[in-house]
């Protein structure tokens, strides 16, 4: 899947994310701040996460400016302490032509990924 992202796109960046994941803005400024701290054509940047679990309601997000306020509600909790949620990752990231085909969702693929980065 990341290859053939990485063969269709110039973006200094490609990525993955659960689809029950939502960003705020804030996602934005971080991948800006590292494009303009890094050579991140050079360098691997892999930004990883877990989502938290907060109940809410579509009519709670308005516009999707609300995301940040919702995020800060005392009802969150994390999902589970190893499970990760989304990848982000430079270009010239991690060796796809190594990496095995993996299912997404199964057990541990996802802090497979990240101990295979840190190599």
């Amino acid at each position: 899947m990341f290859k053939d992202v990485l063969s269709v796109s110039s973006s200094p960046f490609v990525g993955y994310a659960n689809a029950d994941v939502l960003f705020d803005r804030s996602l934005l400024a971080t991948l800006r701040y590292f494009s303009e701290s890094l050579d991140v054509s050079k360098q691997m940047v892999l930004i990883v996460g877990c989502r938290r679990n907060i109940d809410i309601q579509i009519s709670d997000l308005g516009s999707g400016d609300n995301l940040t306020k919702i995020s800060q509600m005392d009802n969150i909790r994390p999902y589970h302490d190893v499970a990760l949620d989304y990848f982000i990752i430079s270009r010239r990231g991690l060796p796809w032509d190594k990496i095995p085909d993996f299912v997404v969702g199964r057990v541990a693929y996802d802090n497979w990924l990240v101990a295979k980065a840190g190599i």
